[in-house]
């Protein structure tokens, strides 16, 4: 889906309640893994909503986020990014705990 920078931070800045933006692309193996944990865990507890953005179709948002590897996980809150994790998981409590909210 193709989407603006704009309409991103606008969904980023009106979220009432915590949000992960999870940059990926399909060529991305470590993303594909990522996706299908995330799917486990979602179904298993309550975790952020979470927001996929394609690199490869939204070059512009990447650039605009700094986004350098993938899979990139960032967490905001209350419009402010909280937590960001690059790079592949090494363990499913590493996802777990970054995914898990409150986590204060």
């Amino acid at each position: 889906m193709k989407r603006s920078e704009k309409s991103l931070r606008r969904t980023i800045a009106q979220s009432k309640k915590p949000l992960i933006i999870l940059f990926t692309a399909e060529w991305c193996r470590p993303c594909v893994a990522t996706l299908k944990e995330i799917g486990h865990i979602r179904s298993s507890r309550f975790v952020p909503r979470i927001i996929e953005v394609d690199i490869e179709r939204n070059p512009e948002i990447g650039n605009a986020f700094g986004v350098i590897n993938l899979p990139t996980l960032m967490l905001y809150e209350n419009g402010r990014r909280k937590k960001m994790h690059v790079g592949a998981w090494c363990s499913d409590n590493a996802m777990s705990s970054f995914l898990r909210w409150p986590n204060r």
